[in-house]
């Protein structure tokens, strides 16, 4: 499965289960395992067409660049591993 599908099960998921948002998915992928920021996870459950004009110094400087990412195998395994305790946790606190 290609890391492209990978993203769209794992925003599917987290859609279902009413967490797709980026302290959630952070949170549930790096309870199963795989240290992931907020940042990353914004990227990960952005549109795919989302890009920004880039600023600053750089050589990139008043281009588009992309501000999506696709998930890893890695991180889907974590999603997937960590969606239990996210959700016992969300459960205890209700």
């Amino acid at each position: 499965m290609t890391n492209q599908q990978l993203t769209i099960n794992l925003k599917a998921i987290s859609s279902a289960l009413g967490c797709l948002d980026r302290r959630s998915v952070s949170e549930i992928i790096t309870l199963g395992g795989v240290e992931c920021s907020k940042s990353r996870a914004d990227a990960i459950i952005r549109g795919a067409g989302a890009v920004k004009n880039a600023t600053g110094n750089s050589e990139l400087a008043g281009t588009k660049i992309n501000r999506t990412a696709t998930v890893t195998p890695e991180e889907f395994n974590a999603f997937c591993l960590g969606l239990r305790p996210f959700l016992d946790s969300v459960e205890r606190e209700a």
